[in-house]
């Protein structure tokens, strides 16, 4: 008998995944009928012989035939219409969804195992095999031996046991069998019916391309990528305070445990994403589409961020391509619709839309599971890479495609009763994602729309003008966040003008280093070439700030020859009732006293280190 070449991969690739005693079983079951029955059919002539006889064929043989069936349209459809129901279920499965557990009891009697049975020929180490109704599938024990629970009976060996099929022939009978769901999500144009408690809606409105070039200054001085190990671990209180001042949308606005989330996506893409030289350039959708490009490009640390509780022995993964298929994701979204989040998830799983995580799961000695606490660290399996790994990945994409301001949400309270983080009600705080809905700014950079058609509130350069006479800023435009971003610099004196001085200015600092943060802090946020009478302020800021020279044998100090600093010393009560003068501007001070003079000197605007 000879091998046809278009034949051969696939009679190796069943070879590869079943004993010799399997595939008998498949034979006596089902193959040897089908040639009997179809024995006029072409493709099965080299076979007709072969099934007449009683002996059982060799290996490679059933593996022919096998792999001619399958290839074969018409006969591959009269074999999968010649299953009874159940068969044919756990057939879909596998070939639609991946591998499935392979233990199935009555309902009556749990001991009753219905499709697999003990054997000591069978190439796993429980010895399980397949029913003979069920020979037509591969078994594979995938739980990581490291993690396996102590078998003490018949029903737990089987436990890790799942029924799947190998690549080539899982291919082969998706060619002929029809997908149990649609290739797309279901999408409702109209607002879905809300859950009894109502929902929690998420609507970008546009706001990041409008602040995001005074947001990321901001991000990058008050953050830390440390901050961000986990969604919810940024701190809270900065987070909070950043969503008041840039009146950022959230999508659980009045839920303590949820309220950041959205802003925190957001924190964690700008300090990962941006440069200094990228915020100066472009406007603010162009920046935002920077960030965006970035994403796609898994130009950042996904995986770490969204799979943090994933323990994988750096396996090898599909990330790469899965973020170069977020265009096709965003595809899916109609201009028009609130697309279903878990209907899409299921669509990518079924249809391969997107590749799959892992080329292949992790290998046994790899030992992967999800760290959730100390005593729930759930082995990756099938069943828990569909149920936690590749939603979590697929709905954190696309809450941070939210928070970029290409999506709005629906949501209910983020909860999962399967898979929960310490100390969370979740695996992850996008669990509670319903529905989805593009947004112009998505339509713009999928190229479906002009940038244009985006209503700008407020001019996007020189946010502030700077008084070349007078320490006095306006502010243009009506943004909050503007304004407020300068209270910490400068008091209101009406409407959008703002006044500096050096008390309002210095306030909090209490060193020369500290007044030099907040001087840096000041050019970060107006982002332009400042006049030279505030460029002098800051200098004499400066110059106040190390007044005094100490004297390193004793605590005598020299004083800066101004002429103001001297008539303090000689006027001011309390500096005189702590000081003694001495000759060529000096001054004495006993060691105790040095905590006053340092509190009374900033109280007159002049600094020591």
């Amino acid at each position: 008998m000879i091998i046809q070449d278009d034949l051969s991969p696939l009679v190796q690739d069943i070879c590869d995944h079943y004993s010799h005693a399997e595939l008998s079983m498949a034979y006596g079951e089902y193959l040897r009928g089908q040639v009997l029955i179809h024995s006029s059919h072409p493709a099965l002539k080299q076979f007709i012989d072969l099934a007449k006889q009683s002996e059982i064929p060799e290996k490679i043989e059933i593996a022919m035939l096998y792999a001619a069936i399958v290839s074969n349209v018409e006969l591959s459809m009269a074999l999968l219409d010649y299953l009874h129901k159940p068969v044919y279920d756990i057939i879909e499965t596998v070939v639609w969804r991946g591998p499935c557990l392979a233990i199935q009891s009555s309902s009556k009697q749990a001991d009753d195992i219905l499709t697999i049975q003990y054997s000591e020929d069978s190439v796993l180490p429980s010895m399980a095999i397949a029913k003979p109704e069920y020979s037509l599938l591969a078994l594979d024990e995938l739980t990581p031996p490291l993690l396996r629970r102590v078998q003490t009976s018949k029903v737990p060996k089987f436990q890790n046991v799942w029924f799947n099929l190998p690549p080539l022939l899982k291919q082969a009978f998706r060619d002929v069998m029809k997908s149990p769901i649609s290739s797309n999500p279901t999408i409702s144009v109209d607002v879905p019916k809300a859950p009894k408690s109502g929902w929690s809606v998420y609507e970008s409105e546009h706001r990041l391309p409008e602040i995001i070039k005074d947001l990321i200054p901001r991000v990058k001085t008050d953050f830390y990528i440390e901050e961000c190990t986990s969604p919810s671990s940024l701190q809270r209180k900065k987070t909070k305070s950043l969503i008041s001042m840039y009146s950022i949308p959230e999508l659980y606005p009045d839920q303590r445990e949820y309220d950041t989330i959205q802003t925190s996506g957001l924190i964690w893409l700008l300090l990962n994403c941006q440069d200094e030289q990228s915020i100066a350039s472009g406007n603010g959708i162009e920046v935002t589409r920077s960030c965006y490009e970035m994403l796609v490009n898994n130009s950042l640390p996904l995986k770490d961020y969204l799979l943090h509780f994933l323990v994988d022995n750096q396996t090898k993964n599909n990330l790469t391509s899965i973020c170069a298929g977020i265009p096709h994701l965003l595809e899916l979204f109609q201009s028009q619709g609130w697309v279903n989040v878990d209907s899409l998830i299921d669509t990518l799983i079924v249809h391969e839309l997107l590749p799959p995580f892992y080329p292949e799961l992790p290998a046994k000695e790899d030992a992967a599971y999800l760290n959730l606490s100390t005593y729930d660290k759930p082995a990756v399996d099938p069943l828990i890479y569909r149920e936690a790994i590749y939603p979590t990945l697929i709905r954190g994409i696309i809450g941070l495609l939210g928070s970029l301001g290409m999506l709005d949400f629906l949501a209910h309270k983020p909860t999962n009763h399967h898979y929960q983080l310490k100390g969370f009600s979740f695996l992850s705080p996008w669990d509670g994602l319903a529905f989805a809905r593009i947004t112009e700014l998505g339509l713009i950079f999928l190229g479906k729309q002009q940038e244009q058609l985006i209503t700008k509130s407020q001019q996007e350069e020189d946010p502030y003008i700077l008084d070349a006479e007078r320490l006095i800023i306006t502010v243009r435009g009506t943004a909050a966040h503007r304004q407020l971003a300068l209270t910490q610099f400068a008091r209101r004196i009406s409407g959008q003008f703002f006044q500096v001085d050096s008390t309002i200015f210095t306030k909090g600092c209490h060193t020369v280093r500290d007044i030099q943060q907040r001087i840096q802090q000041f050019r970060t946020i107006v982002r332009q070439e400042l006049p030279e009478n505030w460029e002098q302020f800051f200098q004499d800021m400066i110059d106040k700030a190390n007044a005094l020279i100490p004297e390193p044998t004793s605590l005598v100090f020299k004083l800066k020859d101004q002429s103001e600093l001297a008539q303090l010393f000689a006027t001011d009560p309390e500096l005189k009732l702590i000081s003694k003068r001495a000759e060529g501007f000096r001054i004495i001070i006993n060691r105790v006293d040095l905590p006053k003079l340092k509190q009374r000197l900033g109280e007159l605007g002049y600094f020591l280190d």
